[in-house]
């Protein structure tokens, strides 16, 4: 792997690289962003770049340094994960004695400590010294979500480096280009991924996702077609669950929205779900008039009631008897 293969962060790769080429490079990182935003790859490459034998501004790949990074085989580079749901003063201890005996292989040590926000009390506290006197040969990086659950003598210690969410058209081109992902999907998942590419990938190959996009979809055409109970029967299962019933929201918030592009313009090329084109046509027949904003506000209504004390199966079977009623009123109007 290398840094091309990343999705985005092009602005932190291009100063680390230029850190690299003028050797300007901290002793210690915190590279902090969303979880899943490609923040501990970066590390990775980082730490894999540091260990070159080529001198370059990244790991050149070919080299007996980057053979035995690829495969995790590496003396000089250690990666602490959290045990369990924290990295503990134990795990601290063990990365400081493999600081303090010289490099092995080659110029350099390189420490990637991810999720560090999870480190105790007592095991930041372990760390200090080290942060504080770090060897010359030493290079720290702590990758989190929660920059701020460090101790302020860790934070000012070493330098922040910011990742930003990265926008769904990047997840979505990453999802279709390295995994394979249906168009349709990727575009749905990206924008429901809040900026994390991990979880883009892993709600793109759900199939809880996958379904309750086409469940959605189907509630909606239920209650356009006038068959309530078929809409009801699907709810059914939501009704049980507020995280579950919240993303079908979410998710019949997006279909309606392509609904309401696809009827100012048949041919837009601007909808979420390009996949489901032609069903999204036909549904457009079943109604004279363009109930859609009524719809997406009665869904955003729903999610805020869910977001109290509401009942969930109480106001999902409201929610649709209230689009269904909306649909059908606007229906009954006539063509504009």
């Amino acid at each position: 792997m290398g840094y091309n293969q990343i999705a985005g962060h092009e602005d932190v790769i291009g100063l680390l690289r230029l850190a690299m080429n003028r050797q300007r490079l901290a002793h210690g990182y915190i590279f902090e962003g969303v979880p899943g935003c490609g923040k501990r790859l970066v590390a990775r490459e980082l730490a894999k770049a540091l260990l070159c034998e080529a001198g370059l501004d990244e790991g050149c790949g070919h080299c007996q340094s980057c053979l035995k990074f690829e495969t995790q085989n590496h003396p000089d580079y250690l990666e602490v994960e959290p045990d369990g749901k924290s990295v503990k003063v134990e795990q601290i201890e063990a990365l400081q004695s493999f600081v303090m005996v010289k490099p092995y292989s080659g110029a350099r040590k390189v420490v990637v400590v991810d999720e560090a926000q999870t480190m105790t009390p007592s095991a930041q506290n372990r760390l200090l010294k080290m942060i504080e006197e770090p060897p010359s040969y030493a290079t720290l990086i702590f990758v989190t979500a929660q920059a701020d659950a460090l101790l302020p003598t860790i934070l000012s210690r070493c330098q922040i480096v910011s990742f930003s969410r990265l926008k769904p058209e990047v997840i979505e081109s990453w999802l279709i280009q390295t995994h394979g992902v249906e168009a349709g999907i990727a575009r749905i998942a990206s924008n429901f991924a809040d900026g994390s590419i991990s979880r883009a990938l892993m709600l793109a190959t759900s199939e809880v996702f996958t379904q309750t996009r086409q469940d959605a979809l189907d509630i909606i055409g239920a209650l356009m077609r006038r068959d309530p109970l078929d809409g009801l029967l699907k709810l059914q299962k939501y009704g049980a669950d507020k995280v579950l019933a919240t993303s079908l929201i979410e998710l019949m918030i997006i279909w309606y929205r392509d609904l309401s592009a696809l009827w100012v313009d048949p041919n837009s090329i601007k909808i979420f779900s390009q996949d489901k084109r032609s069903e999204l046509v036909d549904l457009l027949g079943r109604t004279q008039k363009s109930p859609w904003l009524d719809c997406l506000e009665i869904l955003e209504q729903t999610a805020r009631a869910l977001d109290g004390n509401a009942n969930t199966s109480l106001a999902m079977h409201a929610m649709a008897l209230k689009i269904q009623e909306v649909i059908h009123d606007n229906s009954r109007r006539g063509p504009v």
